[in-house]
């Protein structure tokens, strides 16, 4: 119970965000993320090595289940119409608009709103400063007054965006586990897709920017039109950073 367990990974920081939600389900709260990972330790010139490594065990852990924090189909279903619930894709924009359909069925849950995994990190693999990520979270509607629901294609991208926002002091936080390899798959659940309009997308590089973009709608399948989205519920400014600085592990 009282190890200190520190995560990190090689080109992206999804796995280990995804082990440290994971540990953060069971009750263990003493988990930290490298920030940049391996790419950024080897490009520092850090100490590397090949050897075996193992931990002498020093005793056991006690699990204490937090089961809200993954979430299923269900309450996903439930929330597309919540006003007090945003549910963030954290897929890239052609997934996210029905332009790719590695998923099976092309598109998004309706009502979804996108903050791409990819967006929140910089070019060193360090994720971004604690304002600049609120202000791509606040521009979609996904607020600190809100649940917010996050998915992906398996839970993996997802729990980025999910341990940004926990971060950033957000307290209500889930990840729909089985994601779109489950919605896709399901010939019930709705897929929503960006029609040919102008639609507002969430870039971030060097700098956070919005521009306008066009996309198709020819690989929608969705039988009805979206409900409202998070996006549509936003506030017309950006909000400033939570008062209390996103100093989690």
């Amino acid at each position: 119970d009282d190890t200190r367990v520190i995560l990190y990974g090689r080109a992206s920081m999804q796995r280990a965000t995804r082990f440290w939600w994971m540990l953060r389900w069971l009750g263990f709260d003493n988990a930290a993320v490298l920030d940049g990972g391996m790419d950024k330790w080897e490009a520092e010139g850090r100490p590397v090595s090949d050897a075996p490594c193992t931990y002498a065990p020093t005793g056991g852990l006690t699990i204490r289940p937090r089961p809200e924090i993954f979430v299923g189909k269900d309450a996903v279903v439930s929330a597309m119409n919540d006003a007090g619930v945003c549910t963030v894709n954290a897929l890239t924009e052609k997934l996210h608009s029905g332009e790719d359909g590695r998923y099976g069925r092309a598109g998004r849950i309706p009502g979804s709103v996108n903050v791409p995994a990819a967006s929140l990190v910089n070019s060193d693999m360090t994720h971004l400063a604690a304002d600049q990520a609120q202000r791509l979270f606040d521009a979609v509607g996904a607020t600190p007054d809100k649940k917010v629901i996050v998915y992906c294609g398996g839970g993996i991208a997802a729990s980025l965006d999910a341990f940004l926002l926990y971060q950033l002091g957000y307290e209500n936080v889930a990840v729909y586990d089985a994601s779109l390899s489950e919605w896709s798959a399901a010939k019930t659940g709705a897929i929503g897709c960006t029609p040919i309009r102008r639609c507002c997308c969430i870039h971030a590089s060097s700098a956070i920017r919005l521009r306008h973009c066009a996309t198709k709608a020819a690989r929608c399948s969705s039988t009805r039109s979206e409900g409202p989205t998070c996006a549509r519920r936003a506030r017309s400014r950006w909000s400033p950073s939570p008062t209390r600085p996103p100093s989690r592990s």
